[in-house]
């Protein structure tokens, strides 16, 4: 696919090198934000993403009692780029953009507060569950409970350098179609865990424990490719809005076995065409 792609842009290039059949007649600047979300059979198990080796206190970043299934939320980024519009004739077109966009995702999860309690007994041991809330019933104030659910946030961000290489159709003067590759360079990437962990809770105060772990090492792909398709709207000579669909075919991951976590993507855009001032 990749190869497929860097034919299809050298053979663009030549043809806008040399001119042939060819106008160059826009060219500019591109602003705008984009919703992303993973997809795929494995985009709701966390487990996959990070676990407790990755905690330097070695925690269960889950939870001690449930799975590791959470559902992603979505995350919304900036788009960034410029853009050459060269045109075949009065109704086909090539557009041809290099953008940088940020694509993250999220994932949320309130847990009952007996999966998140631990309750050290006299021997140091961890215990959890409705054991756990036995212990602290007898063993308290009958005040002290547990009554906070515990909370799991996890922010994944990856900045791209990305190039799509759009063939286009003129509906009317102003509405226009388009789709093709795209390729997508990985520049950045940072991993956040928020973890709140259930405890003892009374009138007075509030121990529950909060942390927060940033800069987790989570590998990721260093190449993307997708397919972009949508619509686009001449609003004057000089601006334009677009919609756009821009599913990711690549693993987000480089993990063992390549979990099926891929990046599906939204986009709206605003083009400011120079050519026409």
């Amino acid at each position: 696919m990749i190869i497929r792609f860097l034919k299809i842009a050298l053979l663009v290039g030549v043809l806008a090198g040399s001119g042939f059949c060819l106008d160059m007649n826009q060219y500019g600047v591109i602003l705008g934000g984009d919703f992303a979300r993973f997809y795929g059979s494995d985009a709701r198990n966390m487990g996959l993403i990070v676990d407790s080796a990755s905690f330097g206190d070695g925690r269960n970043p889950f939870g001690y009692t449930t799975d590791s299934t959470a559902s992603p939320s979505g995350s919304i980024g900036p788009v960034a780029g410029f853009f050459v519009r060269l045109d075949w004739n009065d109704y086909f077109f090539t557009r041809i953009e290099a953008t940088y966009l940020w694509k993250g995702d999220e994932y949320q999860k309130t847990l009952p507060a007996m999966q998140t309690y631990c309750y050290h007994n006299e021997f140091g041991e961890c215990l959890t569950g409705q054991e756990a809330i036995d212990l602290i019933r007898a063993n308290q104030d009958p005040g002290d409970t547990v009554v906070a659910d515990g909370y799991r946030r996890w922010v994944l961000s990856r900045s791209y350098i990305e190039i799509p290489i759009l063939m286009g159709y003129n509906i009317t003067r102003e509405l226009s179609v388009f789709a093709g590759p795209h390729l997508s360079v990985l520049i950045g990437k940072s991993f956040q865990a928020h973890i709140t962990e259930s405890a003892i809770k009374n009138a007075t105060q509030d121990l529950t424990d909060k942390q927060s772990y940033l800069g987790i090492d989570v590998p990721m792909k260093r190449i993307d490719y997708g397919f972009t398709g949508g619509i686009g709207y001449q609003v004057t000579e000089q601006f334009e809005m677009s919609f756009r669909w821009a599913p990711g075919f690549a693993p987000v991951l480089d993990r063992p076995n390549t979990p099926d976590i891929k990046s599906n993507c939204f986009q709206l855009l605003a083009s400011l065409n120079f050519s026409e001032f």
